[in-house]
C-alpha cells in the first residue's frame, strides 16, 4: 500500500525522541491496563513495533497490525530471532474487513488516531473486536494547530479535543472513558520558537 510511512520505515527507530515517546506511553499503558498471560491484545498502527514488542512479554498473544508494509517489514525482521513467539504481524486497518480477526481483551494504539480519517467508524470497529468488558488504550495528542507534525507527515487531525473524543467513544458503545497525561514532547522550530505538546492516554471499556 502506498503510504508516507513506507518511505521513513528504515530510519524510524533512529529518532531517539520517537523511541522515548514510545517508552513513556508503554509505561503509562502498563500502569493503566491489567495485562495477564491470558490477555489477547491488538496493537493498532503498530509500525516498527516499538510499543508492540514492549507489551508482548505481558500478554499471552499480541497481534500487531498496520497498513504500512514498509513498517511491518521492519517489525518482521525484529521478530525473526523468535524472541517474541507470541507476536503475530498482519497488514490491516480499521477500514478493511475485520471478520477474519479474533476477539480481543485489549486494543492499544500509540500516536495513530490522528492518522485515522474516520474516528467514529474506527471506534465502532474497535468496539466490535473487543470481548465484553474489553478495554481500549490510545495515546495521542491534545488539540493543537498542527505544528507538532508540520508538513513532515500527513495527518487527518491536528490532535484531539478530549470532550469530542470521549463522546465519539461513548457513542460507539464504550463507557468509563478516562484521560491521563502520558508524556510531553518539546519541539524547537526553525523560527526559533519552542513548544511543549502533551500526549494523553485514553482508556475506555466496552459495554
Amino acid at each position: 500500500m502506498t503510504t508516507p510511512f513506507n518511505a521513513v520505515a528504515q530510519t524510524w527507530d533512529e529518532d531517539p525522541r520517537r523511541v522515548a515517546v514510545a517508552a513513556a506511553i508503554v509505561a503509562k499503558m502498563l500502569g493503566a491496563l491489567r495485562l495477564t498471560p491470558q490477555t489477547t491484545l491488538l496493537d493498532y498502527g503498530a509500525g516498527t513495533g516499538l510499543v508492540s514488542l514492549a507489551l508482548a512479554p505481558h500478554v499471552g498473544r499480541l497481534l500487531a497490525v498496520d497498513e504500512a508494509d514498509g513498517m511491518l517489514d521492519i517489525l518482521r525482521a525484529k521478530l525473526a530471532s523468535g524472541a517474541h513467539g507470541n507476536v503475530e504481524v498482519r497488514h490491516w486497518s480499521a477500514g478493511q474487513d475485520s471478520s477474519g480477526l479474533p476477539e480481543f481483551d485489549v486494543i492499544t494504539g500509540s500516536m495513530v488516531l490522528h492518522h485515522v480519517e474516520d474516528i467514529p467508524a474506527a471506534a465502532a470497529v474497535f468496539h466490535g473486536l473487543l470481548r465484553p468488558g474489553g478495554v481500549v488504550a490510545f495515546a495521542d495528542l491534545d488539540l493543537d494547530d498542527g505544528r507538532f507534525h508540520g508538513k513532515e507527515m500527513h495527518t487527518f487531525h491536528p490532535g484531539f479535543d478530549r470532550d469530542w473524543l470521549r463522546a465519539v467513544f461513548e457513542q460507539a458503545g464504550f463507557n468509563s472513558v478516562t484521560f491521563q497525561e502520558a508524556h510531553r514532547v518539546t519541539k524547537k522550530f526553525e523560527d526559533g520558537g519552542e513548544r511543549t505538546f502533551p500526549i494523553f492516554l485514553l482508556t475506555a471499556v466496552r459495554s
